[in-house]
């Protein structure tokens, strides 16, 4: 179980895959409601199959940690009929401060991890769509987010967009590449990382369009979740 777990979180995680596999990700998590209603089935899948585990052979270790994993994927059953990707933001963090904040981090030591960050680059105002689709069905079904998160979306999104392509998050790991990557080629790829950032901080703006001029009027004014649509359930 442990392994389909493992298998399953590879499957719909770019990040988990490219840990497990060591080949640098190109991609962001799909969010389309397809791809969320496939994880919410497997999800289902792997808690059945858990449940009606044998577990009196397994070890103390073993037995903790089906009872964590059955903890998880039982939260995430349960929370999915709910359709959170309405929402997805809090208070605090947002998909969208997501790909800046991984890039940032990133390390690149060779030109395959510098193309894959470029590629994840260009990946990102696509994300940006999947997830502003899944608020305007928010928007349709009156499954809106409160006013003040949204208020710290909006100053969020205005730290992203930079006019100089050199200062965003996104460049971070470009500033510094290795003498391992020669020289002409940290140039082409320091050229292709900027232009690549120009479009993405482009889709940037134009969410924060729909965030001001469309979600924002839509925004609830109570703070708790009894006021969603099945909140009090």
């Amino acid at each position: 179980i442990i392994e389909r777990y493992d298998a399953h979180q590879s499957a719909f995680s770019p990040d988990v895959a490219a840990r497990q596999t060591r080949v640098p990700s190109t991609t962001w998590s799909d969010v389309s409601p397809e791809t969320l209603s496939r994880k919410a089935a497997a999800e289902q899948a792997l808690l059945t199959d858990l449940r009606a585990m044998d577990r009196g052979t397994l070890s103390e270790d073993e037995l903790i940690s089906a009872q964590i994993l059955e903890r998880i994927l039982a939260d995430r059953v349960e929370r999915a009929p709910f359709d959170e990707a309405r929402i997805p933001f809090t208070g605090d963090w947002g998909f969208y401060s997501l790909p800046g904040f991984t890039l940032s981090r990133a390390r690149i030591r060779t030109v395959e991890q510098a193309e894959a960050a470029i590629a994840r680059i260009e990946a990102v105002p696509a994300y940006l769509e999947a997830n502003r689709l899944n608020m305007r069905r928010g928007i349709e079904t009156g499954f809106m987010a409160h006013k003040d998160p949204v208020a710290t979306m909006i100053e969020q999104l205005g730290e992203i967009i930079v006019d100089d392509p050199t200062e965003s998050q996104f460049y971070t790991p470009f500033k510094s590449l290795t003498n391992s990557i020669p020289e002409t080629e940290q140039v082409r790829l320091q050229e292709e990382a900027k232009a690549a950032i120009r479009v993405t901080i482009a889709a940037y703006e134009d969410f924060l369009r729909f965030v001001t001029l469309d979600y924002t009027p839509n925004v609830r004014d109570g703070a708790g979740i009894a006021d969603l649509p099945q909140g009090k359930e």
